[in-house]
């Protein structure tokens, strides 16, 4: 199996797709938005490199019946594409719940649809929903996309069914935070400037943020 950068893990994440969900933040991208909420994840080192095992234990190691989903995200997933097919290829495999709900795959891009159809359309195939295209910072945030120029495509009835017009329990998705124990780190698609106004906020109840991802 092929190494991959890696950002972090997190489970559960419910403010980026469909229920109770894994997020796997891919590490390093060469786009570079204005105002990416997630700057943090742009530049890959050797550091970031582990084993695509690694991954797939650690999701084993999560209780199975309870998984939804999984996003990718980043960073940008379609610059490590071998090691996102292995990933995802992995993933179909895991055994099936037992209450029959299916898992889907949902992916962050910030490439636009016409590459990724044209470069990795071996990837998209095994995605049930994915949103594309490079977010724009001075667009309002809206539903699941960054900015309102990004789109959303679904490539399955899964993906329809939980993430189409109908899916109004994905469409206005609220920030989640989540500590690891050493860290706190903020889940979700937050509104233009509303990073800005949280670090505000602590910084006049007292909390000093050493570093945060939004900015580089």
């Amino acid at each position: 199996m092929p190494r991959v950068a890696i950002s972090r893990l997190h489970w559960p994440v419910t403010a980026l797709g469909y229920g109770r969900r894994i997020g796997i933040w891919f590490q390093g991208c060469s786009i570079g938005c204005k105002g990416c909420c997630s700057q943090d994840t742009w530049t890959a080192t050797p550091y970031h490199r582990v084993n695509l095992q690694d991954i797939l234990n650690w999701i084993g190691a999560q209780p199975l019946e309870e998984i939804d989903g999984f996003t990718f995200s980043g960073g940008e997933p379609f610059e490590q594409p071998d090691a996102l097919l292995g990933l995802m290829l992995a993933l179909r495999k895991l055994p099936g719940r037992r209450n029959n709900n299916p898992r889907d795959i949902f992916i962050y891009s910030g490439h636009p649809w016409r590459r990724l159809l044209k470069q990795h359309r071996n990837v998209i195939m095994l995605a049930d929903a994915i949103i594309s295209e490079p977010y724009i910072h001075k667009l309002p945030q809206t539903g699941l996309r960054g900015s309102s120029n990004q789109q959303l495509h679904l490539l399955t009835t899964l993906g329809e069914d939980r993430y189409g017009v109908q899916a109004t329990t994905t469409q206005t998705p609220a920030m989640q935070a989540h500590f690891d124990g050493d860290r706190l780190w903020m889940i979700g698609i937050p509104k233009r400037g509303d990073m800005d106004k949280l670090q505000t906020r602590m910084s006049q109840a007292g909390v000093t943020l050493d570093a945060v991802s939004w900015l580089a």
